[in-house]
């Protein structure tokens, strides 16, 4: 159908190239370019189609550029390269009459700060042009936009609240290690945070605001507030916003490297002189830290990412929760490259078909959210990242769901519980308004009368009147029927209501129902969790499995 040339060689690059590949229907002619034409000849070895182009390009000099697309003469350029690169391409491509695509915004090299206002300063001249640029087609930005568009087409008559939310449970077993451009990545990390609340813009130190947040299959995960550019563009395309923030993980051994690295300097972008030669700290790091492409071979666990938005639907409140989760097994099996390179060159590539085929095609510039979602939502599930999911709600759960249509609320600090829990032992509605004026200890626990679920129960048990006397109520919750609930109580004279999940509504709400191994096993079950809940419905504290001492639960409660 038409012709693309990918600028990069990097992980990014690998992934879409491998994609491309594969839709050879749509693109019938492939060129990769690069700095160093032997990365790119590489590419093409692993993918095995020897009528794959390669070339060499310097990005940063648009003479050469414009004299690489003439030659080729492409209908898009999918720059996968650096975001300094950004308007250089965008230059060639004007002067060229080529179209465009990129994963990130434009950032200069001379300063950790990057915003799309660069870009969009080309609307008019894509226009006249009759050129479409696509801006932040990975998946975030990109997945995410397209999940907030879908979102406000099909489930919100107003957007009110996002919460992007992103997790790398993955373990590539390096001391530390980034998963993209380690410059890149730490430059984006150590400067200050920025989110959208009642109008305006507000800044917080670096990593300052920081919670644990609940991610499917995963658990509970302290989550740092960070700067991102979809946001500067969402707010802007949905003004009914009120508040949008970006939240990723880290572990504590990640951020321990990442501080010495800032005290001894060598996370600074201003060159210094090294035996009489120019050097930037930040690229001699980058040069001697893993390299993101080598990781692949040992990653284990998966990636979480989504959208977690609340609104007005015919004026109620709703609360949408969309996300991916994504194995890095499963991607370095396909293209040889980790789930978040995956996670982003896949969707790049997407945005490239649905430009090939018209779907995605008009003159200016444009965020992808400024697109049909519709036609990409679906391609996601058809090109590689299945088990996207989009599960909505409103604040009451009461209805029975098919389990393979499933509504689902995503609970976290700070949200209000819903309006019906579930059912307990004797099949009465536990209801949020029965609980108003008490606190709430809401225990998730995996199944009735085994040795750690019993000792965990017992020890609340024992506990009970102290917990009482300091404002609790307890309630528990497993998957387990109504007679086997029943059971449990009688046997071990538990004196409080437990709630039969058994269509695994309330677990997968609260994000405790995920995947297990044990002996060498992997199953579905539940993550023993206690939630917080305070005199007003509001959740106030999540405690993950690894916190939980299951023979004295209780007294862990009292010191609280």
């Amino acid at each position: 159908m038409g012709k693309v040339l990918i600028i990069g060689a990097g992980g990014v690059a690998t992934v879409a190239a491998h994609k491309v590949a594969k839709n050879a229907d749509v693109f019938t002619d492939i060129m990769i370019a690069s700095r160093t034409q032997s990365k790119c000849d590489a590419i093409v070895k692993a993918i095995g189609n020897p009528a794959i182009k390669t070339a060499q390009v310097d990005a940063d000099n648009v003479d050469e550029l414009v004299s690489l697309f003439k030659s080729f003469q492409p209908d898009i350029v999918m720059n996968l390269a650096l975001p300094y690169q950004d308007l250089t391409i965008m230059e060639a491509c004007l002067k060229t009459g080529v179209n465009y695509l990129d994963t990130a915004n434009y950032e200069p090299k001379d300063e950790a700060h990057f915003e799309y206002s660069w870009q969009w300063a080309y609307k008019k001249r894509f226009e006249d042009a009759g050129l479409t640029a696509i801006l932040g087609c990975g998946f975030d930005p990109g997945v995410t936009s397209v999940y907030t568009a879908y979102a406000a087409k099909h489930h919100f008559d107003e957007i009110q609240y996002l919460d992007i939310v992103d997790c790398n449970a993955g373990d590539h077993h390096k001391a530390f290690a980034t998963n993209f451009n380690p410059e890149i990545n730490i430059r984006e990390i150590t400067q200050k945070g920025l989110y959208w609340e009642d109008g305006k813009w507000i800044e917080t130190e670096p990593l300052e605001i920081h919670r644990p947040l609940t991610y499917p299959n995963v658990g509970p995960r302290e989550s740092y507030l960070l700067h991102h550019e979809e946001l500067e563009s969402l707010v802007k395309n949905y003004p009914t916003i009120k508040r949008a923030r970006f939240w990723m993980t880290f572990g504590q051994e990640y951020l321990t490297h990442l501080r010495v690295i800032q005290n001894i300097g060598m996370a600074s972008i201003k060159p210094i002189n090294y035996n009489g030669m120019e050097i930037v700290p930040l690229q001699f790091l980058k040069a001697v830290l893993p390299n993101p492409q080598d990781l692949g071979e040992n990653y284990e666990g998966e990636t979480s990412i989504g959208c977690r938005i609340r609104g007005l639907k015919d004026g109620k409140e709703k609360t949408y929760y969309v996300y991916n989760n994504c194995s890095h097994r499963a991607a370095y099996e396909e293209t040889g490259m980790q789930g978040v390179s995956y996670t982003t060159g896949v969707p790049a590539m997407i945005g490239a078909r649905l430009f090939m085929e018209g779907v995605w095609k008009r003159p200016g510039v444009w965020n992808v959210e400024e697109f049909d979602p519709d036609p990409f939502m679906k391609l996601l599930n058809e090109q590689g990242l299945p088990g996207t999911k989009s599960l909505t709600a409103t604040l009451n759960l009461k209805n029975k769901l098919s389990p393979f249509n499933r509504n689902i609320i995503m609970i976290q600090t700070g949200d209000q519980i819903p309006e019906v829990l579930g059912r307990d032992q004797q099949g009465e509605e536990v209801r949020a308004d029965q609980l108003r004026g008490r606190k709430v200890i809401l225990y998730f626990y995996p199944k009735d009368n085994t040795s750690g679920c019993t000792a965990e129960a017992c020890s609340l048990r024992d506990n009970y009147d102290a917990l009482r006397q300091k404002g609790y109520e307890i309630i528990g919750c497993s998957v387990d029927n109504e007679a086997s609930h029943q059971k449990f109580i009688a046997k071990h004279e538990l004196p409080f209501r437990l709630i039969a999940d058994t269509d695994h509504q309330l677990v997968e709400a609260f994000g405790v129902w995920g995947e297990k191994k044990m002996y060498g096993r992997t199953y579905m079950g539940t993550m023993r969790t206690t939630v917080i809940i305070d005199e007003t419905g509001k959740v106030t504290q999540i405690i993950g499995p690894k916190q939980i001492k299951t023979k004295t639960h209780g007294e862990q409660l009292l010191q609280l």
